[in-house]
This record gives C-alpha cells, sequence and structure tokens, in this order.
C-alpha cells in the first residue's frame, strides 16, 4: 500500500486519499496506534473540504488511534468532529454505520449517555438486520444491538425496547438473526460421555493445530491457552484465527469453560465447528462488545449471524448441541443455569471438525489499546459428550 501510495501521489492520483483511509486503518488493526494517527492527520490533510465522509473517516480514526495511546480529551474532540461531519454529509450510501461507529467510540471512551442516544437512532434508521436491495445482513444493526445492550447494562430495560422494537418493525423479526438476547433455556441430555479434556498434559494425537499464517501460539499445562496475533480471525473472508482441531461426527454436545488470559489480551474466541471455508460455526465472546456472546457463521456460502446477549462473568460456559442437521447455542455463568444464544441448520455431511479458537480480529472501537500482540483465550477444559 505504502508503495502504491508513492505513485499515486507521483501522478496526482485521486486514490491517494482511499490509500491514507486503508493504511491508517491496517495499523490500527496491526496494534499501532502511533502509525495509525499519523496516516490519519495525513489524510485529514490530504482531503477536498467537500468531502464530508472521508473527512469523518479521517477524525473517525484519529480518535480510535487517540483512544488507544490514553488521549481521552483529544479522542473526544476528534469524536466530536466526527459526528458533526457524518451528520452533514448527504451522500453517504448507510448514514447508520456512522452513527454506529461513533456511538461504540463514545462508549469505549465512557460517554454512555451519548452512545445510547446514536444506537438507538442507528437502530430506527435501519429498522431490520437485513439489507435491502441485497437482502445481506447488516452488521451495523446488530453491533448497534449489542452496543445497546453493553451501555444499558439491564437485562430488564433491554429486552423491553427490543420487544417493543419487534412490535413497532415485525418485519426485523423475519431473518435469520432472531436471537436479540439471551433468554433462560433447558440443554440437551446426553447421558453418552466421550471424554473431558482439561489440558494439563500434552495434546493427544487426536488434535491437531492450525494456524495459517504461523504467527498465533497456543500452551498447555495450565488449561489451553490461545493466542490470536493481530487480524487472524475467523469471519467473512477471514480464515486464519489459530485453532485446535479435532474431527468428530453425528450428533453431540461441546462444552468449553473459557476466561481472559490477562489484561495485556481481550478475550475473544471459543468454540468453532468447521466443515470447510463456505460451511462453519462459531460460539465466541468478545466479539460485538467486551461482555458479548456471538453466534454465527457460514452456510452454504452465506454469511449468517443467528444470536447474540450479553453475558458479564470472567469465567464462562459456551455449549454447541449438534441433533441430525440441527445446531443450537447456549452459554451459562456456572454451568448450570443456561441460556440459549440462538439455534440454526447445519446440513453438512460428516465428518467435519470441533475445536477451540482465539480470534485476532477485532475492533479497536470496541477494543481500544495497543494489544501489540493480539487477543488470547484460556480454556480450562474441552468436554464431549453423545
Amino acid at each position: 500500500l505504502q508503495e502504491a501510495l508513492d505513485i499515486r501521489k507521483k501522478i496526482g492520483s485521486y486514490q491517494v486519499t482511499i490509500d491514507l483511509l486503508q493504511i491508517s486503518r491496517n495499523y490500527e488493526l496491526l496494534g499501532n496506534a502511533g502509525k495509525a494517527l499519523e496516516y490519519a492527520q495525513k489524510l485529514e490533510a490530504a482531503v477536498e473540504p467537500a468531502d464530508k465522509l472521508m473527512q469523518a473517516s479521517a477524525t473517525r480514526d484519529m480518535s480510535i488511534a487517540l483512544a488507544c495511546l490514553g488521549r481521552r480529551e483529544q479522542a473526544l474532540e476528534k469524536l466530536r468532529q466526527t459526528h458533526r461531519l457524518f451528520l452533514e454529509q448527504d451522500q453517504y450510501f448507510d448514514p447508520s454505520r456512522g452513527i454506529v461507529h461513533v456511538g461504540q467510540i463514545y462508549l469505549a471512551l465512557g460517554e454512555v449517555e451519548q452512545a445510547l442516544k446514536l444506537f438507538r437512532k442507528a437502530l430506527h434508521l435501519i429498522k431490520k438486520p437485513v439489507s435491502d436491495p441485497t437482502h445481506g445482513q447488516h452488521q451495523d444493526f446488530i453491533l448497534a444491538l449489542a452496543g445497546l445492550d453493553e451501555g444499558l447494562k439491564d437485562p430488564e430495560t433491554f429486552h423491553a425496547f427490543c420487544q417493543q422494537f419487534q412490535r413497532d418493525h415485525p418485519e426485523a423479526g423475519a431473518t435469520p438473526f432472531r436471537q436479540w438476547y439471551l433468554e433462560p433455556a433447558r440443554v440437551g441430555a446426553y447421558t453418552g460421555f466421550k471424554f473431558l479434556e482439561k489440558f494439563n498434559e500434552p495434546l493427544s494425537a487426536d488434535w491437531y493445530w492450525l494456524d495459517p499464517f504461523g504467527t498465533c501460539s497456543y500452551a498447555t499445562g495450565k488449561g489451553l491457552e490461545i493466542q490470536a496475533a493481530n487480524g487472524a480471525g475467523l469471519w467473512k473472508l477471514n480464515f486464519n484465527a489459530p485453532r485446535l482441531l479435532r474431527r468428530e461426527e453425528g450428533s453431540f454436545v461441546i462444552e468449553t469453560v473459557c476466561r481472559s488470559v490477562s489484561e495485556e489480551y481481550p478475550a475473544i474466541g471459543g468454540i468453532v465447528i468447521w466443515k470447510d471455508r463456505k460451511n462453519f460455526f462459531t460460539l465466541m465472546r468478545g466479539a460485538m462488545a467486551k461482555n458479548e456472546i456471538t453466534f454465527r457463521g457460514c452456510v452454504a456460502a452465506r454469511d449468517l449471524n443467528i444470536g447474540r446477549g450479553r453475558l458479564a462473568a470472567e469465567r464462562i460456559f459456551l455449549r454447541l448441541e449438534r441433533s441430525g442437521s440441527g445446531i443450537k447455542a447456549f452459554c451459562s455463568e456456572e454451568g448450570d443455569s443456561w441460556f440459549t444464544v440462538g439455534q440454526a441448520q447445519f446440513p453438512v455431511e460428516d465428518p467435519f471438525e470441533v475445536g477451540l479458537f482465539a480470534d485476532g480480529e477485532f475492533e479497536r472501537r470496541i477494543h481500544p489499546g495497543l494489544f501489540p500482540a493480539g487477543s488470547a483465550m484460556r480454556f480450562e477444559s474441552f468436554r464431549l459428550q453423545r
């Protein structure tokens, strides 16, 4: 990108601002906030005054970088500028995106009331978690829900909001994304025991480690710790998240207990069921908000968000049940009382792979900080029953 930028500067290409934006964004994703800020400032200086969208993108990225560097007041100043610019521009194809991004940064900076106003506004602008006319999933709708839930920290108030919203916009329920918040649920009764792995010893030959770029790591001895390098994700077109897998088939239930490794890493990751790049599901924590539980995946090459909810606990149980072609997702604080995170069809042939993963593709709007080594997750155990 830097080489392309140098060439375009020489020939006076309009593409320069896009390259600056992408370079700033890449540095942000890699945890280099200083460089991200430098290129966002270059973008701000290069953009035409009439291009409100690109100006807003520059100040937004500056606010994120400043927040990661701990310069809160400067971050807030740039964020207010970003909000004003997004409101001023009138050619942005999706105004809700800017509103959601600004809301996430306000939330990360502790400006909760301002964030909540923006999340509510974005949800009413979008109206349903499907984008017309493409009928693809509207990720910003789900991010706004997650931000609102995280900001309120009040399940009763959030549930009431969702129920009223669905009454006002009944079309919002006619999508694969149907689990808007956690609800108490009964888990299936699987009496057959296969094995329990506590990762206190070296791994058996049934497991294998997958790290496509060779930039991540794992360790056993006190549970399983998986460290994911910045950018190593498992969503959309990114299949590079590190994962520990084993081959399985048929119907089963998988449970794991997971927690953060340290404050030096955001805790992002969970369980994966994997057939191939066009067919997989993950149940994970930390993706869309700090206390977020997310059930999503891909079926027949179609990316799907199925369900989400907020569970504010350091130690979390995650559970996936497969029966026939159906998959159900659950989470729990103690492993006795469970909440549903949604259910979906997964019509793939045996065998496939199951296991645990950490995800290093995360937004600094949600997890502000440098985090040069990426994310990490500690798994206390892996239980499989039939």
